[in-house]
């Protein structure tokens, strides 16, 4: 939607003047320097937005990157209505929100994993990221196991009681 500005009794549309125009409409026509000089003016910006949504420095570099593939794939759609910067934002925080999702739809990891306890980061991650641990139930084989080595250890105790006492309280 373009802006309009008022002027007499009727409105007139006025189109966006944007800098980066001309670099949008040379990286259209094949130059790669002039995407590269694209990046290096949004590299930053991009970069403190999606580590704004993400809490994560690997996320958010990882979100720029992507976010740039995209814009750079899609510039034929890129249609002038808004600026540029304005268009590459949305795409960036836009794949910022898809990482968070992707991240708690993954909460599920094996603590001997590489990208689990343990990891570069995994500390990092830990804390921002919370992990609802409340739906580990145990399932009936698990609790029959339980109840099974629970009356195994009590007849074990109680012959050692008979021939020496013993003294051990078992919690469950």
């Amino acid at each position: 939607m373009a802006p309009t500005t008022a002027v007499g009794p009727k409105s007139r549309t006025v189109r966006v003047v944007d800098p980066d125009l001309p670099l949008v409409d040379a990286s259209r026509n094949g130059d790669v320097s002039a995407f590269e000089e694209l990046v290096k003016r949004y590299d930053g910006k991009l970069y403190r937005i999606a580590k704004g949504i993400t809490h994560s420095n690997e996320d958010a570099e990882d979100v720029v990157q992507t976010a740039f593939l995209k814009a750079y794939q899609n510039l034929n759609r890129f249609e002038g209505n808004a600026k540029f910067s304005t268009w590459l934002i949305r795409i960036a925080m836009n794949e910022s929100f898809m990482r968070l999702r992707k991240l708690r739809s993954n909460r599920e990891q094996s603590l001997d994993s590489d990208t689990g306890f343990g990891s570069v980061g995994s500390k990092e991650r830990l804390l921002e990221l919370p992990i609802d641990l409340s739906g580990w139930a145990m399932n009936p084989e698990s609790l029959y196991g339980q109840t099974e080595l629970r009356r195994i250890l009590e007849k074990s105790l109680q012959t050692l009681q008979r021939k020496r006492p013993v003294r051990a309280v078992l919690t469950g």
